[in-house]
Formats: structure tokens, C-alpha cells, sequence
């Protein structure tokens, strides 16, 4: 009975230790959706506490006509709900980006990208946002992007925490 007890316990602590270390991915964004003309689609994920080696990466390409251009940004909570006001930043263009402080990641406008984005360790939620307020054209993205992790408590990875390809 003791030799199964100390088993139990060994077990018990190496599976606590495996769940500290686990890795995984989930997609940031479905692999094809709708962003209407002069209006945004964000997915909105929280990182849960004690999860490491948190990353955005994969591709992204926008296709609407002769208008594909979208731009694509990556903002934590206090720099989504600024931006959700309309109040420009301080910088080139007034936009949004990691050198004025606005986002963690902006691409501009372009038709397609790819990103690999290394984000802090810890809680957070962050937003992934395609913006197509600037553009008359309606735009249909398609995109691999992947939410990528290593380390933290076990299945405590991105959870979404909003719709995926909802304009807003």
C-alpha cells in the first residue's frame, strides 16, 4: 500500500510537472472570413496566467478587387480600447504601432504579410485586428495565423474570448 502511495505521488507530481511545460497552438482568426467596407473584424484572445512563450505567427492575404489593401494590427487591452475611440497616435500617419506605443504589431496597409510576434509571458488579452475603415471595398482574408505557446499551466493557452470574423 505505501509503495503504491509513493507511486501515486511520483505520478501525480512528473504529470504536474509535464502540465507546467505543455505547448500548444489554436487559430487566432477562421482561415476565411468577411471584413465589410469602412469597418474592422477583431478576435480577441486571453492568455491565462503562467503561460509562456506566447507567439502570433502565420500568413494573412486580403483579396477585394482592385482595392485589397487591409491593415492588420495586434493590440493588448489599454491599446484596443484607445483605438476603439478614434483618438489617432502620436507618430507617422497617426498610426497605431509598436514604436509610438499604440500597437504590439501593425502592418499597414498591404494585401498580404506574415507575422511572427513574440508577446509578453503571462495573463493578458489580446486583439487581432483586421481594419478595413479606410477602404470602400469590402475585403475576404484568408489566413493561417496561429496562436503558439509553450510552458504555463497545462491546457491554460489562448482561450477566445470573442467572436472569430465579426465586423464591427
Amino acid at each position: 500500500m505505501v509503495k503504491s502511495a509513493k507511486f501515486l505521488c511520483a505520478f501525480l507530481f512528473l504529470a504536474t510537472v509535464a502540465a507546467a511545460h505543455a505547448q500548444g497552438s489554436a487559430p487566432a482568426a477562421e482561415t476565411q472570413f468577411n471584413v465589410a467596407a469602412k469597418t474592422y473584424s477583431v478576435s480577441t484572445y486571453n492568455i491565462v496566467p503562467g503561460v509562456t512563450n506566447i507567439r502570433l505567427t502565420g500568413s494573412f492575404k486580403s483579396t477585394g478587387g482592385t482595392a485589397s489593401m487591409i491593415i492588420v494590427i495586434v493590440m493588448n487591452d489599454a491599446q484596443f480600447a484607445k483605438w476603439k475611440t478614434g483618438k489617432p497616435c502620436v507618430g507617422p500617419g497617426n498610426r497605431c504601432t509598436p514604436e509610438n506605443g499604440g500597437a504590439l504589431y501593425n502592418s499597414g496597409p498591404v494585401t498580404e504579410g506574415i507575422i511572427n510576434l513574440a508577446l509578453p509571458n503571462g495573463a493578458a488579452t489580446y486583439h487581432l485586428v483586421f481594419n478595413n475603415q479606410e477602404y470602400e471595398y469590402a475585403k475576404t482574408i484568408l489566413d493561417d495565423l496561429k496562436w503558439q505557446w509553450g510552458g504555463g499551466q497545462g491546457q491554460g493557452g489562448p482561450s477566445q474570448g470573442g467572436p472569430v470574423g465579426t465586423a464591427h
